[in-house]
């Protein structure tokens, strides 16, 4: 952008959901930040995303107050071909979707979520818009695949190491062409910042819950005998890969 605008055109090119509009992680970021704050505050949203779970065609809804395009999924997602296959056309129909809304919009901003393919969408896009491509990184993926590769393909650990490593890789090439980027804390950005990422770039975007009122610990902690005690909620998948016991250990230690 070459000069202030007081409305900004965003378009948020988004990974794969269970359900669009109501996976709790993206409940939090997109729609408690999106529409609560961004929305109301005049921006135009749009969100390419896609639906897997089961076939769909491709779609345009509004879904308060933004304009959602869902990908077209030709089979279910369960079969390594059909993954495959999902994967391609999803792609393309991004792609191609990009392709319309930028000729029919002047975009300012080009987000995305962790996803390589979808930055690669972006950084496209990005140049011939010439708009700021902002990248999102709410889990380490890379460091995930290479510390824990048995965790991702039990049977051939190496096969998600080199995916990590390749995904290593094109994580550091992205970082040097991002206009902002928004790691989940201080400390993954921290982590980017040793791997080259600039450090004026960068603007952690914690997801953590807002507080639950008095009312409400008061319910959880009657409901879970838990009234002398301080309540913390975590949210979020129990993987093995989230490796739990570290903050079992940490609550150890906070406790001696």
């Amino acid at each position: 952008m070459n000069k202030q605008k007081d409305r900004l055109k965003i378009v948020m090119i988004l990974p794969s959901m269970a359900d669009p509009f109501m996976h709790p992680v993206y409940h939090s970021m997109f729609k408690g930040l999106v529409v609560e704050q961004l929305s109301k505050m005049g921006h135009e949203v749009i969100w390419i995303i896609d639906q897997r779970k089961k076939p769909n065609d491709f779609k345009i809804v509004q879904w308060e107050g933004i304009e959602c395009h869902i990908m077209k999924a030709p089979y279910q997602n369960k079969r390594k071909i059909a993954k495959l296959v999902n994967m391609i056309v999803i792609y393309f129909n991004k792609f191609q979707t990009m392709s319309k809304i930028v000729k029919d919009v002047d975009v300012d901003i080009i987000q995305v979520r962790n996803s390589i393919l979808d930055s690669l969408i972006a950084i496209y896009f990005k140049r011939k818009c010439n708009a700021i491509f902002v990248f999102q990184l709410s889990y380490p993926v890379a460091e995930s695949m290479i510390q824990y590769p048995q965790y991702k393909y039990e049977k051939f650990p190496l096969i998600a190491y080199a995916q990590g490593k390749v995904h290593d890789m094109m994580t550091k090439w992205i970082l040097l062409r991002s206009d902002m980027i928004l790691p989940i804390s201080n400390w993954m950005g921290s982590s980017l910042e040793a791997k080259g990422a600039p450090s004026d770039k960068l603007f952690p975007l914690p997801l953590g819950h807002h507080m639950i009122d008095k009312e409400e610990d008061n319910t959880i902690k009657e409901r879970y005998s838990l009234d002398n005690y301080h309540t913390l909620i975590y949210i979020g998948s129990l993987d093995k890969i989230r490796n739990m016991s570290f903050i079992i250990d940490t609550f150890q230690l906070v406790e001696m």
